[in-house]
């Protein structure tokens, strides 16, 4: 469609191919629909809950391109419609640094939920500025806020955590778990002698031996040896 068509002929155009039975049709109504001011963009966000998977990518790759943060966080508080929140958090996490700002604001939301969903999409940011928005999570007497923090760290490789992190093996046992696998993810040597603790706890013992072989110092071989 020529750019000089008006605006208003193609954003109808963009509306009807957008409801077409036809999974290509409804690609072609998105990308058209995408550089067609707030209207368009509209389009492009209810897109994100489709039914056909090709056009959830399609509307994904084009929401992280023309949707702005803050609109794509009203999705995460979607209870009834679960296939926009994880669309909108795809495209959150694809934006990367873009989206930090609306996520610092958004973590003040009184939806524990929603909440969580933002300590998830950290774990794929620029990791100093999202550890820092992170880390005080730690400690939060939500556990499920808690173990959210600790995986997006982990994710992160955050070496800032390990500090914090070695604390948490100590404490609640699922937040322990958590814990010693994102130590292994990140694979930082200081954590060797606390895991090595945990190869005589039963619960814990598994995943302590998989986060050592993860992070490989040398100085483990032969207490692990030992042990087993």
């Amino acid at each position: 469609m020529s750019q000089r068509t008006p605006p208003a002929t193609r954003l109808h155009t963009a509306a009807e191919w957008c409801r077409s039975p036809d999974p290509l049709t409804r690609i072609q109504g998105l990308e058209l629909a995408a550089g067609l001011g707030r209207e368009g963009r509209e389009m492009v966000l209810r897109a994100l809950a489709d039914n056909e998977l090709l056009v959830r990518e399609a509307a994904i790759r084009l929401a992280v391109r023309v949707l702005p943060a803050p609109r794509l966080l009203t999705g995460l508080a979607s209870r009834e419609n679960a296939t926009l929140r994880t669309s909108c958090i795809s495209a959150l996490r694809q934006q990367g640094s873009r989206a930090l700002p609306a996520l610092r604001r958004e973590l003040r939301s009184r939806d524990p939920d929603v909440v969580m969903f933002c300590l998830q999409i950290l774990g794929s940011m620029p990791g100093e500025e999202a550890a820092a928005l992170l880390l005080p999570y730690l400690s939060h007497e939500n556990l499920n806020l808690a173990q959210a923090a600790v995986d997006s760290l982990g994710e992160l490789k955050s070496t800032v955590a390990v500090g914090p992190l070695l604390e948490l093996l100590c404490g609640d046992p699922w937040l322990a778990f958590a814990a010693t696998l994102a130590l292994g993810r990140i694979g930082d040597p200081r954590a060797t002698r606390d895991l090595l603790a945990l190869l005589d706890d039963d619960v814990l013992r598994a995943v302590a031996l998989e986060a050592l072989e993860r992070i490989a110092d040398g100085a483990a071989a032969r207490p692990i040896c030992k042990r087993l």
